[in-house]
């Protein structure tokens, strides 16, 4: 969590008359994160898009390398709002321009690294006349080499190449959304590529040096470095994300590192990781057989069967796609009535212009459920329903409420949502734990009213209290409960309280009326 800000560096124990108590949302949509290869943009860098044009703007638009791309369109096309996406890279390299000054070269390489950063650049002096040493530049991204269609432009007005001067190219240049110096600035300022008579185009100097999008991702690619703040890690700069979708490429899977990695990144995080079915799965049968023997076991991940198709195939596109991004963009907008409402079996769940790549037998469904697998079933109005509500967590009695999709997920939001309203509390009010205790109730209560918890009474939904003062050091606790599974029976969890935040943890089993007391 975040450290708090000067107003929380204040004693957290103690009465106060004051109880600003921090608003929690009942139902926020949820945020999606991405992370794969694109055509183009920011490296380990989480970008939050709300469209798929916007998608389009930043990272290009359906590369053969990789899926992503597809996933990203789906998600938005299925209702979803909020994406964050990772471009992640294996040894990709970036486009030169070689821009001649008298004996020497100015050369810009692209921002970013990538085959498809098709830039070009013009050097004139309009304005500059009397100086040596200032000069305009232009940089242009277009859509293909040779294009005259402008998709990004950046005009640097009278800079120079003295290093003293407020308009240093150096310095101008660092600021560039497309380029970046490499090498040093020349002393002299570039040729002018000005047309050779007048009324002509004026002339671009195309990539000397092509740029490349570098080989297939690797696990450690796309897990990244906590360190380095790159690959799963960098989605660290996001204080929420609650679906997490890693597309494998076009015609392998990834390996169960990621995997691993991903699952407890998501649980840290209190987010779902959607995990693709491994593409050995043909079949009903051999998506059983594959699941049971399988080693991938996490209530923080969920799968399903089989992927999806378009139902007309275009030249070009691929025929088989990952349906994660589809299934993200269902569950994030299910947050307008309740993360707990489980998928309606009727309801089309896939767009019609999607279908399952192959249909599954009612027997084999039930099946597939039990092993931990949703299905996308093929449904008679068009388009697929999803079925199952189930994640991949192991078998046995603590787990048995996590294999429920519905109730990980709300347990999730629960406890993000409690926790974000810890850290207001610590931030504006002088009595923390009294605000967040006042705060919860009214959330939970809310939540009770709408059937979010397995009971009717508020006393048999939850129970919120603040437990007594022990140490200062240790900050101040409220130990929260609700019931998913039977009324009364309380999942029981502490939200610790201290200058560096609001921390939360499992607290000891406990019965009801021994919290209550």
């Amino acid at each position: 969590m975040e450290d708090s800000n000067s107003e929380g560096e204040q004693q957290l124990s103690g009465s106060s008359s004051q109880i600003d108590s921090p608003s929690i949302a009942r139902s926020p949509r949820a945020v999606a994160a991405f992370v794969g290869r694109t055509e183009r943009g920011p490296v380990n860098e989480p970008t939050l898009v709300n469209s798929y044009n916007h998608f389009r703007l930043v990272f290009g638009g359906h590369a053969p390398f990789s899926h992503l791309s597809h996933v990203v369109q789906h998600f938005f096309l299925h209702g979803g709002k909020n994406a964050v996406v990772v471009r992640v890279v294996n040894r990709a390299n970036r486009a030169l321009i070689r821009i001649p000054a008298a004996d020497e070269f100015l050369e810009i390489a692209a921002r970013q690294p990538g085959s498809r950063e098709f830039l070009r650049a013009s050097v004139d002096y309009d304005g500059v006349e009397s100086s040596r040493e200032r000069f305009n530049l232009i940089v242009q991204r277009v859509s293909r080499l040779g294009s005259e269609l402008v998709e990004d432009q950046e005009i640097f007005a009278g800079i120079s190449v003295r290093e003293t001067d407020v308009r240093y190219a150096g310095k101008v240049l660092a600021k560039s959304r497309l380029v970046s110096l490499r090498g040093d600035v020349p002393e002299q300022r570039p040729n002018a590529t000005s047309p050779e008579n007048p009324g002509d185009p004026v002339r671009y100097l195309e990539i000397g040096v092509r740029g490349s999008d570098g080989s297939e991702l690797s696990d450690y690619d796309i897990i990244g470095s906590d360190r380095d703040h790159s690959g799963l890690w960098s989605l660290d700069a996001f204080e929420r994300i609650d679906l997490l979708c890693l597309p494998p490429p076009p015609g392998r899977d990834h390996g169960v590192t990621t995997f691993l990695a991903a699952e407890r990144y998501c649980e840290r995080r209190r987010a779902m990781l959607i995990w693709d079915p491994p593409l050995e799965w043909t079949t009903a049968d051999s998506a059983i057989i594959g699941a049971r023997e399988g080693a991938l076991r996490s209530s923080s991940a969920l799968t399903y069967f089989p992927r999806i198709r378009p139902r007309v195939e275009r030249v070009g596109l691929p025929s088989i796609l990952p349906a994660c991004g589809a299934i993200a963009g269902v569950l994030s907008s299910k947050g307008d009535f309740g993360d707990w409402q489980e998928s309606s079996t009727t309801d089309p769940f896939l767009k019609i212009s999607l279908a399952p790549v192959i249909e599954v037998e009612d027997a084999k469904r039930a099946s597939l459920h039990r092993a931990g697998v949703n299905v996308l079933a093929a449904s008679g109005y068009g388009g697929a329903v999803f079925s199952g509500n189930v994640t991949l967590a192991a078998p046995g009695s603590m787990s048995m409420m996590w294999q429920k999709l519905d109730r990980r997920r709300l347990a999730q939001f629960v406890l993000s949502s409690i926790e974000s309203a810890g850290d207001q509390a610590i931030a504006r009010s002088e009595d923390p734990a009294a605000s967040l205790e006042s705060a919860v109730s009214s959330f939970l209560h809310d939540l009770s009213q709408r059937g979010a918890f397995a009971a009717g009474t508020d006393d048999e939904a939850f129970v919120v209290k603040r437990l007594p003062h022990t140490s200062k050091s240790l900050g101040e606790r409220v130990r929260v409960g609700f019931a998913l599974h039977r009324p009364a029976e309380f999942l029981l969890y502490d939200f610790t309280l201290t200058r560096a935040g609001c921390h939360v943890q499992s607290a000891r089993a406990l019965e009801a009326d021994q919290l209550a007391g």
